[in-house]
């Protein structure tokens, strides 16, 4: 994983030559993690940024988050951009009605049921908050005391090991944050290749430059699937990371989009 800027020159050239496809996660890329998921509020600079890379015609912006679809489109706030929500499960690229990913009934029984199970463990723990978002739970610990988060993931273990062993549901973990997800073969990474897909189609354009822009494990899958056929950038330093490159942090970002901005603006 090496530094952005390091490469700059040779990046900046391939940016303004070809049609930008770029992704971007929401909490820890376009807003700094937040004490609660409510707190995480974009800037309006940053919405600024966004309404006028997305109005060049040779950049198309998408935002892939673990938010709810109805969650993550309401805190951007910019109503023709593509937005997946739930990891992807929720899809709304502005071509036809949003995709949804079709969750088997077996499987949303298991996920309401973790999930009372869950408030029922947490009702009174000081610190942690457990999010249904109808595809996916999440079990926000950020407030809580450092002396319990030791015993917050025992008990999310516990309730969450009989549905893991029947391969139901998968859990991992994130920044504060353990997100509980149906055992499917979707994931970030090929919410990113399908909507890619249909966007190229729509450009009808081969000469392409793909970026993806995260912070946290679930946008492993996404670095993954574009090894080779993109950009992929994490916030923040990580050997384990499959990303090419690195960003220090969300600033940095900000940064990035204003370069962007800038190279498509002068051509």
């Amino acid at each position: 994983m090496e530094y952005l800027y390091d490469h700059w020159d040779r990046i900046k050239y391939n940016l303004a030559a070809k049609k930008i496809i770029i992704f971007l996660d929401y909490d820890g890329t376009l807003t700094p993690i937040a004490k609660t998921p409510a707190q995480a509020n974009l800037s309006p600079k940053v919405r600024t940024v966004l309404i006028r890379l997305s109005s060049i015609d040779d950049c198309t912006v998408a935002i892939i988050s673990g938010r709810s679809l109805e969650d993550v489109r309401e805190k951007v706030g910019i109503n023709y951009l593509t937005y997946a929500g739930n990891h992807g499960f929720e899809i709304d690229s502005g071509f036809k009605a949003p995709h949804v990913y079709f969750l088997p009934y077996t499987l949303r029984q298991v996920l309401d049921l973790v999930y009372i199970k869950l408030v029922r463990q947490f009702f009174l723990r000081e610190g942690v908050f457990v999010e249904n978002k109808n595809f996916s739970l999440s079990v926000h610990y950020r407030l809580a005391k450092k002396k319990d988060i030791t015993e917050i993931k025992k008990i999310i273990a516990e309730v969450c090991s009989p549905y893991q062993k029947s391969r139901d549901i998968k859990v991992s973990k994130g920044k504060k944050v353990m997100e509980i997800k149906p055992f499917l073969d979707w994931d970030k990474g090929k919410a990113v290749l399908w909507v890619l897909r249909r966007i190229k189609a729509s450009l009808k354009e081969e000469n392409v430059q793909s970026i993806y822009i995260g912070d946290d494990k679930t946008d492993e899958d996404a670095f993954t699937a574009l090894k080779n056929k993109g950009l992929t950038i994490r916030v923040g330093k990580s050997e384990q990371s499959t990303a090419e490159f690195y960003l220090k942090s969300v600033k940095e970002v900000h940064r990035l989009l204003r370069h962007i901005v800038g190279i498509k603006e002068s051509r």
